[in-house]
């Protein structure tokens, strides 16, 4: 086990000599009118958010692997009449495609999702204690008053930036989180905060 750990925290140090500041979860706009989507080719990282607006006219957004056996996972919804919004969390990298099924002749859109590979360590941190370390089974995570109760979810990557766990926080009182299911490495995570800071650091799994 301790040569498991000496090779694991050495490769950790190489992986971190190559990461860089952290941006924050951003959400992106596509208004869907006269028979197109705007934009209709989008750029975005992992964990990013894209909104669909119908304005105008009968539309809906398919990128469902049924119609697109590439995608790395389905999105869409049902056809309907304008108004109405649709969201999707991309939380898998990759290239996408989609359509508006009645309009699919002139209605396409992609979507190219970044694979995420810049976490900045903020372990020291006062305002948040996260232990034991290294965790076999249960993740506690303990927030500083000042910091309580201003957190929306927490997600854990592997050191291929894919995401392997996510959360919604709903209480900030006390996490306790079972990883037990990962495999011995280490994690990145990333606490996503109501007012958009992003607090991250690494975890060691044994």
């Amino acid at each position: 086990m301790y040569t498991l750990i000496n090779k694991i925290w050495s490769a950790t140090i190489i992986t971190v000599l190559f990461l860089v500041n952290a941006n924050s979860q951003t959400n992106w706009n596509v208004t869907v009118s006269n028979f197109s989507f705007t934009p209709s080719s989008l750029t975005i990282n992992q964990g990013d958010v894209v909104t669909w607006n119908n304005t105008l006219g009968t539309h809906n957004v398919n990128g469902m692997t049924a119609t697109f056996p590439n995608n790395p996972a389905s999105f869409g919804n049902t056809v309907q009449s304008s108004p109405w919004e649709y969201s999707f969390t991309f939380d898998i990298a990759g290239e996408y495609s989609y359509q508006c099924n009645p309009h699919s002749g002139s209605m396409q859109g992609t979507i190219t999702v970044n694979t995420v590979t810049s976490i900045t360590d903020n372990a020291n941190n006062d305002d948040i204690r996260i232990y034991p370390m290294p965790v076999r089974n249960y993740l506690f995570i303990e927030f500083s008053d000042k910091k309580a109760k201003t957190y929306s979810g927490i997600q854990l990557f592997n050191m291929n930036g894919q995401i392997v766990f996510s959360q919604a926080i709903e209480s900030n009182d006390n996490l306790r989180i079972n990883i037990g299911h990962l495999e011995p490495s280490v994690y990145f995570y990333r606490l996503q905060n109501t007012n958009g800071y992003i607090d991250t650091g690494k975890i060691l799994k044994k």
